[in-house]
């Protein structure tokens, strides 16, 4: 699946707290990470007002409710 990622904050002390910070019900969860380059080592510049489009389609996950949050996420304190 080029292009796209799991991530987890992991299951360290510095995840956990993360998670406690991001998640809804502090738990430790993955993210899918996609986006218009292949891969994190791939950049590209654009200048200003430029735009670039690409397409992306998304399967829902079942059995897991609507978000019960949105924010802007913080760092953790250590």
């Amino acid at each position: 699946m080029p292009g796209r990622k799991w991530f987890s904050w992991g299951n360290s002390d510095s995840g956990l707290r993360w998670a406690k910070t991001l998640s809804d019900d502090n738990r430790p969860y993955v993210e899918v990470q996609s986006g218009c380059p292949l891969t994190q080592d791939d950049q590209f510049r654009m200048q200003p007002h430029e735009e670039k489009q690409f397409l992306e389609y998304w399967m829902p996950v079942s059995r897991i409710g609507p978000p019960a949050r949105g924010s802007i996420p913080t760092p953790p304190s250590a």
